[in-house]
């Protein structure tokens, strides 16, 4: 078995940005974790309106910065509190038509959505201990938090 490369992340280290095109075909360094990670935080400090829904502070994983953390299950929803309505996909109406009802927003994109509560800021589905109310359905969009794609 022989050695990786220099740079690829398999004795541990990061791995060396992918060249990207650049003038005349030229071969130039993409950017690091930590130039994304930058760009990342001063367009959400810009848009702060335009993060999706839970998100307050996204940031890419990193390596190095996040080695030795872990997932757990999640067992507190109370980031999902104040939801009234939360996005579906197509593959989840079956599930989720036998707990809430579904619209579909008036934007161009006309995207599905689930009714959670009446009232902005209110989800009848989550109580005050976080927990989602049991025998209920949880949309893909909350169960896949903190993740975001």
């Amino acid at each position: 078995m022989k050695d990786p490369p220099e740079g690829s992340g398999g004795n541990g280290a990061d791995p060396a940005p992918e060249p990207v095109a650049g003038p005349a075909g030229e071969a130039t360094p993409g950017p690091t974790p930590e130039a994304t990670s930058e760009a990342l935080a001063a367009g959400a400090q810009g848009a702060q309106a335009a993060l999706p829904l839970f998100y307050k502070d996204p940031q890419p994983l990193h390596t190095a910065r996040h080695a030795g953390k872990g997932l757990k299950k999640p067992v507190d929803y109370r980031f999902a509190a104040a939801a009234h309505a939360v996005v579906l996909h197509a593959q989840e109406f079956r599930l989720a038509a036998a707990h809430y009802p579904i619209v579909f927003a008036a934007e161009a994109s006309s995207m599905p959505l689930a009714v959670l509560g009446f009232r902005d800021g209110e989800n009848l589905f989550v109580d005050a201990s976080g927990a989602w109310a049991e025998g209920t359905y949880i949309p893909a969009y909350v169960r896949r938090y903190p993740f975001a794609t």
